[in-house]
């Protein structure tokens, strides 16, 4: 009992004194100089996976079926519009135009025959307009079989470049068999993006192509207006301003900056680990202090806040085990902050200065 008498005792004469064991505990500590970053503010950005297409494509076929005669071009030949790509025997074709036209002179015939026996009255009327519709019919049949002649020279329907061959001389064509395979001279980069951003990307909005030399801005020239039934994701074209170096068929990153808007990021350095908790020290005017933080994202060597102390925030890098909170600090060296999170590369300042001493 007189024990916890002297204890209680000692309690209450330090709070008659005003005093607070903490703050002897700060008062023993020695002033620290330390390397600070200013906390700082970078739109929230999303990469997403995309890749390169031609802006114009075409697997060339042909109408008729027949024999391949003729590929005139080789995969990665550039062609220009009307060039040659491939021909067909044309003999069948040859032989239905003469028919055509053998059947055209009969009709013609038949039809003058018809048109003298009817004026003369030994023909009627109802005759003569047959020999016509025959005649008609005849000239039809020889259209069809020229036309079937266009169809034996397989032509480019565009400039590009020949990314596959799909056919040889000797091989048997059908209607809508694929001869080769063409590619525009164009590109375009193309991502399915989740339905979460569907609303929130227009046609016109600037966004980043990363590839694994260069980052390429774009911008946004399509939107789909529907989801696909499988992903559940949607189309949006992008417009390269360099399409230079981008190949058809390879993949890159599309970052998109989202609408929530600007975050605050600290560098990675400087964050301090106890337990489950996550904090920083801060300098406050002449102390470090320890504050609580809940973090976010970590890119390129800085970590995104989420909650934390408001207001601006000047936090010590590479912070040692010794800090201590309430510690006095003596001098600042400032490291600068990047502008964006994504690209840590802070240059050292020399704008260190003695916190003791005025103006």
């Amino acid at each position: 009992m007189n024990r916890i008498t002297m204890v209680t005792g000692a309690a209450l004469t330090l709070a008659a004194c005003g005093a607070d064991p903490s703050e002897h505990e700060t008062q023993d500590l020695p002033p620290v100089a330390v390397t600070a970053t200013a906390a700082w503010h970078a739109s929230s950005e999303a990469s997403h996976p995309a890749r390169v297409v031609p802006l114009e494509e075409a697997e060339v076929a042909t109408r008729m079926a027949g024999t391949v005669d003729l590929v005139a071009v080789r995969v990665g030949d550039r062609v220009s519009p009307g060039d040659l790509i491939a021909s067909l025997d044309a003999a069948d074709v040859d032989a239905r135009i003469e028919a055509a036209h053998a059947q055209l002179e009969l009709a013609r015939r038949t039809y003058r025959r018809m048109e003298n026996l009817e004026r003369d009255g030994a023909a009627s009327t109802h005759e003569l307009d047959q020999a016509r519709a025959g005649l008609r019919s005849a000239e039809a049949m020889v259209k069809e079989a020229e036309a079937q002649a266009a169809y034996v020279e397989i032509r480019a329907p565009f400039a590009g470049t020949i990314t596959a061959r799909m056919a040889d001389a000797g091989d048997m064509a059908a209607p809508g068999f694929p001869l080769v395979q063409l590619s525009g001279s164009g590109v375009k980069v193309v991502a399915e993006l989740p339905s979460s951003l569907s609303g929130s990307i227009v046609v016109g909005q600037a966004v980043t192509l990363e590839t694994d030399r260069e980052s390429i801005a774009g911008t946004v020239s399509h939107v789909a207006a529907a989801l696909n039934r499988a992903s559940h994701r949607f189309q949006v074209e992008v417009v390269p301003s360099a399409p230079e170096g981008l190949l058809p068929g390879s993949f890159l990153r599309m970052t998109i900056p989202e609408a929530e808007g600007s975050t605050r990021w600290i560098p990675s350095d400087a964050v301090v680990r106890h337990g489950q908790l996550t904090g920083v020290f801060t300098v406050e005017g002449e102390t470090l202090r320890l504050r609580w933080l809940r973090l976010g994202r970590e890119s390129g060597g800085a970590q995104e806040v989420l909650a934390g102390p408001a207001g601006e925030m000047t936090v010590v890098r590479g912070p040692s085990r010794d800090l201590r909170d309430g510690q006095p600090v003596s001098a600042v060296t400032l490291v600068e902050a990047p502008t964006s999170a994504g690209a840590l590369t802070a240059t050292q300042a020399s704008n260190t200065f003695d916190l003791g001493e005025e103006g």
